[in-house]
């Protein structure tokens, strides 16, 4: 047996290492011989797609030493709660996805079928006997087949990482294992209370109903990067509460923020991993990210004349910044010990009202200005200047947010490295890294929302409390692990 030497995102799992052994131990010391060993090989057509985006899968490059035909079999594993499943393919185009044929029989002959329920009680759909599948281009759908052949394909129905094993067989029993580990690109989430949007293309994901009961009045929200799971701030209710990154389906009052906080206006995750929440008197109080439990008090973030509408930690110095909303105002930099000064030219917004950091390689940072402009400065608040791109899609009064996008550092998310909410047009607006290129994202245009504020789920997946489970067209079997 051999075993192919890739680097990320490939890697080799224990079962793969120890048939490794069994392999080499074959023949040693005898007349006997292992069998040859094929040349097993995945080729994704990408590496990471959006949630709601599907994988396909290519193994027609295996080697087949011996020349007789190689069999295929993959393995899904996915996150735990995702209902992911490989995919029937038609026969004469694999790459085409189908469910049914057209004129599969039942069992009794006496009808046509595409489920057990089309026949009578005591028979069953007996798949694969018709040649013909309105699904497929021409000829029939290959169905219960899905892990079998050169090309598989599955939907990542969640946020995380995916797993997929393919053994190959040559008609002489040798054997070879490929594994490759898939991710999906961070998710954006819309805050009014809830929506998910694809992070790359926003495309609409599933409708999440819980924030909606409990969260009501959300005005803004982050993505734990400890936990993945997603906070909403309602200052009606004066708590943050915490949301499941997997169904969306409510938690509870995030730690002890419900106990320590009043009158909540904006949050922002540290580095370090931990949580600062602002309050309307400008007090800004410090949780820990992975409990919630409460760290410390920071200090006032105002002159006791105005409110902060919107905190951030850079992660190029640690220091807090603040924006006070006010006409001509430019963020202000703190550490625990107070107030350190302007940040940069950030008064050059006519009333700027939030900022954040270009995502993935923080070389810039980007200014929502409220009377209809976005900026774009470098990383330490200077040189800035107005993106005359997005000043076309922007109406006056209407920017409330700006966000960086975590999958900057990915082609296919080079053209939304910014985005900004606009809650009078209704809609996101997203911008290449250096804001010379934007326009609407996806489908944010059909969301009905506040706007309020947007949030990426975290880069990379948290996978301390995860579980993964396997999926195949007959069985499913749960590991601990991530």
């Amino acid at each position: 047996m051999t075993l192919n030497s890739r680097t990320f995102p490939f890697f080799f799992s224990a079962a793969a290492l120890a048939l490794a052994g069994l392999s080499a131990g074959c023949g040693s010391g005898g007349s006997l011989s292992a069998p040859a060993s094929p040349g097993a090989e995945i080729v994704p057509a990408s590496y990471i797609v959006d949630v709601g985006g599907r994988y396909l899968l290519d193994a027609s490059s295996s080697i087949d030493p011996v020349g007789g035909g190689l069999t295929y079999s993959w393995r899904l594993f996915a996150p735990t709660g995702s209902a992911a499943a490989l995919e029937d393919h038609c026969e004469d185009n694999p790459l085409e996805v189908c469910e049914s044929n057209d004129d599969d029989i039942c069992s009794d002959g006496l009808g046509f079928c595409a489920s057990d329920d089309d026949c009578a009680e005591d028979a069953n759909c007996l798949f694969n006997t018709g040649n013909v599948s309105s699904q497929c281009t021409t000829g029939m759908c290959r169905v219960g087949e899905g892990d079998e052949g050169p090309n598989a394909s599955f939907v990542a129905d969640l946020a995380g990482s995916y797993e997929v094993r393919l053994v190959t067989f040559t008609s002489e029993g040798g054997t070879d294992i490929e594994v490759a580990h898939l991710e999906t690109f961070p998710s954006l989430y819309v805050v009014g209370s809830l929506a998910g949007f694809g992070g790359t293309e926003g495309a609409a994901l599933a409708d999440i109903d819980d924030p909606d009961v409990f969260a009501p009045d959300a005005t803004r929200g982050a993505a734990n990067p400890v936990t993945g799971n997603l906070l909403l701030l309602d200052r009606t209710l004066g708590e943050i509460r915490e949301f499941s990154a997997v169904d969306g389906s409510v938690i509870e009052a995030f730690g002890q923020t419900d106990i320590h906080l009043a009158d909540p206006v904006d949050l922002a995750f540290s580095e370090t991993g931990e949580l600062y929440v602002v309050e309307g008197d400008g007090v800004v109080s410090v949780f820990n990210a992975a409990n919630g439990l409460f760290v410390s008090v920071f200090g006032d973030v105002t002159s006791g004349t105005e409110e902060v509408v919107n905190i951030a930690i850079s992660p190029l110095t640690g220091e807090l910044l603040a924006v006070d909303g006010r006409a001509g105002e430019p963020a202000r930099r703190y550490d625990a010990g107070g107030v350190l000064g302007d940040l940069g030219e950030t008064a050059v917004a006519g009333r700027l009202v939030d900022i954040a950091f270009a995502g993935g390689l923080p070389g810039s940072l980007f200014l929502a200005d409220a009377t209809g402009s976005l900026y774009r400065c470098a990383a330490d608040g200077s040189s800035c200047g107005v993106s005359a791109a997005a000043d076309s899609l922007l109406a006056g009064g209407g920017p409330s947010a700006v966000a960086g996008n975590p999958s900057y550092a990915f082609s296919a998310a080079s053209s939304a490295s910014v985005l900004l909410a606009d809650a009078v047009n209704g809609w996101v607006v997203a911008c290449n890294d250096t804001a010379t290129s934007c326009q609407v994202f996806g489908a944010t245009d059909t969301l009905s929302s506040d706007f309020s504020d947007l949030f990426f789920a975290p880069a990379e997946t948290p996978t301390t409390t995860s579980t993964s489970t396997t999926v195949t067209s007959t069985t499913s079997t749960t590991l601990t692990g991530g």
